[in-house]
């Protein structure tokens, strides 16, 4: 009885020894209450139809994404090429917001009873889509280098 009573406390300063003298690696660690500061942050976005949801904010440039989801189609329609970007693209992804571009670009005046043409507009979503597009994949890129 004597030597397992022996044994067992040797056994336990043995074991004390061991984990005080092993190299224990520090870690600092806090939970965040806010995302970090960045470039990117989430915004709420409130549609016509009264509901509340979240879109992302590029600080730098202005460019909002909001979240989309789409019916992918079946690969075998008329347009093949079409199908196979919506199907790599998925039914799940963001796409830029579009704005309200009627305090810099007026409505150009078709003929007297013809609706007004608002192709102009139209191209400046495009061109600042495109240009949204751009700089979120130069960020992306920037950092996947760092």
């Amino acid at each position: 009885m004597r030597q397992t009573l022996y044994g067992t406390l040797c056994g336990a300063v043995v074991f004390l020894v061991l984990s005080w003298a092993t190299a224990k690696r520090t870690v600092q660690a806090a939970v965040l209450t806010k995302p970090p500061e960045g470039r990117f942050e989430l915004v709420q976005l409130h549609p016509s139809q009264g509901n509340t949801w979240s879109g992302v904010l590029d600080t730098e440039t202005g460019c909002v994404w909001g979240y989309t989801s789409q019916i992918v189609p079946s690969p075998k329609t008329a347009n093949q090429s079409l199908d196979d970007y919506l199907i790599e693209q998925g039914s799940n992804f963001f796409e830029p917001v579009p704005f309200d571009t009627s305090s810099y670009i007026q409505i150009v005046q078709t003929a007297k009873g013809k609706p007004p043409d608002f192709t102009p507009r139209t191209w400046e979503l495009d061109r600042v889509e495109s240009l949204c597009d751009r700089s979120r994949v130069e960020a992306l890129e920037a950092a996947a280098a760092r």
